[in-house]
Parts: structure tokens; sequence; C-alpha cells
């Protein structure tokens, strides 16, 4: 018998990487200064968000909303590119199948946000609800981009998520008002390419997420079935099926790997 001490097994190995993250959950916090992180690190994206805002309040006012109501509309529903889709299908008279047509839509788009919310579970669940429904309820992609970098690389004080997403919010309906105002100035996001805006913002962000192969096939898989299904079923459906199929082949890459 030697003096040092044998390799533990693959699967002690595993479990013991397993109750590392776990105590990395347990050990996360919300505090003020947090959330000023949160802000702090969101700075860079602000002339974007502000450019996608203003685009937002300017299609509204095209498509004959009030201020109050395109103001209201980013202050309760805050869920960016499904605001463009919902404005798109906006008409001056509904009838049920109009209002069904457009509710489906804009569900369907948002359904990305059950898969964010649910990511962050594991590093906010156990922090009360005082902490994590104010977190779900400002939850968008870069301010849960913000976030996950901020933990990837140490960080445990979730309401940087919470801080991040709060100062989106307050200049998501801040521009939207001068959007409005201004009028049809950006009132049509493709002439200047706003409406890639979320799209090459949340590319950008993902790089540093990438691991190895097992990313790159989850990734080329969600890309290729979204792509796939928008080319054969209308609406947007492609943004459901592309996420689930992502999410799933991350699931079991690993083993595949193996």
């Amino acid at each position: 018998m030697t003096g040092e001490a044998a390799e533990p097994s693959e699967p002690v190995a595993k479990y013991q990487a397993r109750e590392e993250v776990h105590d990395l959950g347990e050990a996360a916090c919300f505090t003020w200064g947090g959330a000023l992180e949160g802000m702090r690190l969101t700075l860079p994206i602000v002339p974007t968000v502000c450019c996608f805002a203003g685009a937002i309040g300017a299609a509204a006012a095209e498509k004959g909303l009030s201020l109050f109501e395109a103001t209201l509309m980013t202050a309760v529903v805050y869920a960016g590119v499904s605001q463009f889709v919902a404005i798109e299908q906006w008409t001056d008279v509904f009838t049920a199948s109009t209002v069904i047509v457009l509710v489906a839509s804009v569900a369907v788009i948002n359904l990305r946000l059950v898969l964010l919310s649910a990511a962050l579970r594991p590093w906010i669940g156990h922090l009360g609800a005082a902490a994590v429904y104010p977190t779900v309820m400002m939850i968008s992609e870069p301010n849960w981009l913000i976030g996950m970098r901020y933990k990837a690389e140490g960080g445990r004080d979730a309401a940087v998520v919470f801080g991040s997403g709060l100062l989106l919010w307050v200049i998501c309906v801040s521009m939207t008002v001068v959007g409005h105002v201004s009028g049809t100035l950006v009132a049509d996001p493709k002439r200047y390419g706003l409406d890639l805006v979320t799209v090459l913002m949340f590319a950008l962000m993902c790089v540093n997420f990438w691991k190895g192969h097992a990313d790159t096939l989850a990734w080329c898989v969600a890309g290729a079935s979204a792509v796939v299904v928008w080319w054969l079923i209308p609406g947007y459906w492609f943004v459901l099926v592309g996420a689930v199929a992502g999410a799933t082949t991350a699931a079991f890459a690993p083993s595949i790997s193996e």
C-alpha cells in the first residue's frame, strides 16, 4: 500500500463534479451590489438596445398605436422580437381569428423565455420568491447571457441577472417613447439592419460559451432544425423547435462523444 491516494473512479469523479456545481449554486447570493454589477456589465450593449427599442416605438406609431399603448406594451410585455411580430399583425379591426393568430404567434416566440428561465433554476432556484420572481420577470436574451457568462467566470451573485434586466427594461421603455415620438425615423427596422440586432448580439455573446465539439453539434442541430421548420411551417414555430432540438442534442451529446 503506497502513501498516494487512489484516483477516484469515473462514477465517483462525476458525482464529485455534480456536488461542486451544487455547492456553487448553494453559495449563490442576491445583493444590490450584484444588481449594480449587472448594470455595469450591460453598458456595452446599451446603444444597440436603444436602437432596437426605438424601432419598436416607431413601428408602433406607424401602425396607429398611441404613445400610451406603445409604452404600455413594452413595459408589460417586454419581449423584444415578439413585439415586432405583434405590431406587424396589428389591425384596426380585430376578430376572434386575428386575436388567436396574434396571441399564438407571440406565445410561440416567447416560449424561449421558459427555456432561459429553466436554465437559471440551478443557480437561483433556492434563493426564494423575493429574488427569483423579479429576476425571471426581467429575463431576456441579453441579461441571461450576461448572467451566465458572469457565473461561468466564477461569479455567484444572481442579482447580476436582475440588475442587467432592470436596466434593459428602463432603457426599452424610455426608448419606445423616443421612437414613437420620432415617428417614422426608424419605423422600418430592416432599412437599418435593426431586425438583426438581437440575433447578432446573441451570436457574439455566445462565443465564450463554446466548450468543444459537443456544443458545436448542439448549435448546428438547433440551427438546421430551425431553418427546416421555417422553410416548411408558416409562423414562428422554428424558434421553439430549434431551441428544443438544440437542448435535446446538448443533453445527449456527452454520451454520444463518449
